[in-house]
């Protein structure tokens, strides 16, 4: 099993070892809500994770070996939940990551029932 350390606005790093969460420092756009439907804003804010994933997927790869993107993981009890990448760090420890491109980003359902799996 692997422990699950969560720095939001930056992503949650699942690696073998630690659990903890610390809220992280990064540039992060709020959602603007004024002057747009709730369309427009929640299609703004897709865009906005989208943009930060890619941007965070490729750190991700210059620094783990065997990246992928959107991997679907069951755990051992059964929950389903995909996660933004995957890889492995520089001593072959499993690190996964679940990208936020903002500290209310929230986590699925499912993901909160799997994380702690980890």
């Amino acid at each position: 099993m692997y422990g699950v350390s969560a720095r939001y606005a930056n992503s949650i790093n699942t690696s073998s070892g630690n659990t903890a969460k610390n809220a992280a420092s990064a540039s992060q756009g709020a959602s603007n809500t004024k002057g747009g439907s709730q369309a427009d804003v929640l299609a703004n804010n897709r865009a906005q994770g989208k943009a930060f994933e890619q941007q965070e997927f490729s750190n991700f790869n210059n620094n783990n070996t065997n990246a992928v993107e959107q991997v679907t993981i069951k755990t051992l009890s059964g929950t389903k939940s995909r996660v933004d990448a995957l890889g492995l760090d520089v001593n072959g420890n499993v690190v996964i990551n679940e990208f936020k491109s903002s500290t209310s980003a929230p986590l699925t359902p499912n993901q909160k029932i799997a994380f702690p799996e980890l």
